[in-house]
């Protein structure tokens, strides 16, 4: 997770305290021309995240107390296309307290590399999305009460099959 932010939508602290709701995050991004060696995101939320590709849903996690402790690794591969792609992210915060999401993307091709990391390039929104504003960053991976708790998915895992749990 080097070089990765939390981020949440800009309301009061998150790293602190948030309402128990779903806030929504995306990013857009500049794909290389395939073949893909490799097309994969490694995220986490606290409490939840459930990922989507070009509108195309990939992948949720695991609906765990603390289940933010253990990231899910995302291939992307099935929804990739080369040129303009964009990955958005639906968070849930299932109770009051700290709440944010933490990843980073990596896509390798013939064409090139793209290599993402959650940060304030990111956009939110509180609500099925209308209109999208500048996500909070709330620090680098690492600080605030997550601190370094977040385990990584081990090499060649993949995510949990996407079901609506």
């Amino acid at each position: 997770m080097a070089n990765a932010r939390w981020i949440w939508f800009p309301e009061g602290d998150p790293a602190a305290s948030a309402p128990a709701a779903t806030r929504y995050l995306r990013r857009t991004f500049t794909a290389p021309a395939g073949p893909y060696t490799a097309a994969h995101l490694v995220v986490t939320g606290d409490d939840t995240v459930d990922v989507w590709l070009n509108d195309t849903w990939l992948a949720v996690s695991p609906r765990a107390t603390d289940s933010w402790r253990q990231a899910i690794r995302v291939d992307l591969s099935a929804a990739l296309r080369p040129g303009a792609n964009t990955l958005t992210l639906a968070a849930r915060n299932t109770s009051q307290g700290p709440a944010g999401v933490v990843g980073y993307l990596d896509i390798a091709a013939a064409g090139g590399t793209v290599a993402l990391v959650t940060d304030g390039g990111w956009q939110a929104a509180n609500a099925v999305p209308h209109a999208w504003v500048a996500a909070r960053d709330l620090g680098a991976y690492g600080t605030g009460p997550w601190g370094t708790g977040v385990q990584l998915p081990t090499t060649g895992a993949s995510s949990p099959s996407p079901s609506r749990g």
